[in-house]
């Protein structure tokens, strides 16, 4: 091939290869977005369970446009969990922060563990099934609904 008929492949080739690099940048800042707003590729039915603690159309609208409904939600209950936080960034949360030093001693299954710079997180874990969810701007009372609807009982 020589002359216009290449130009028009090399042309065609530049405008695809310029196309998917956009797609991919663009899918990257979604996620890069979506982790910033605290949410790592949550399914579809944790944000409705989500609407069910937290009465805030605009965090539930946020998590269904990071969501996937291909995940498997386990809808388990734990016997344990932890709840990770930086220590120094604590203020930041005050709702994390009054739950942490007023309302976890009634949680006796869930452990504070204190990670610098880690946002607030509750980690659960049982066998093979695991979740974790960001707790950032989330009311105390919504920390507690959430925690009775996740662990198991205390025997």
């Amino acid at each position: 091939m020589h002359g216009p008929k290449r130009f028009k492949h090399t042309l065609l080739y530049c405008t695809l290869t310029c196309q998917i690099a956009f797609r991919l940048t663009e899918a990257q800042e979604n996620v890069s977005s979506c982790i910033d707003l605290g949410f790592n590729g949550p399914d579809c039915s944790d944000c409705d369970r989500i609407a069910d603690y937290i009465k805030d159309e605009g965090l539930v609208g946020e998590c269904h446009g990071c969501c996937s409904r291909t995940q498997v939600t386990s809808g388990s209950k734990f016997r344990s969990g932890v709840l990770e936080v930086c220590k120094h960034r604590l203020r930041e949360f005050p709702h994390v922060e009054t739950f942490v030093r007023e309302r976890s001693e009634s949680y006796p299954s869930i452990k504070v563990k204190y990670y610098f710079g880690a946002p607030p997180r509750l980690n659960f874990k049982s066998g093979s099934s695991s979740e974790s969810i960001r707790i950032d701007h989330w009311k105390t009372e919504n920390i507690e609904e959430y925690l009775k609807d996740k662990l198991l009982p205390a025997t």
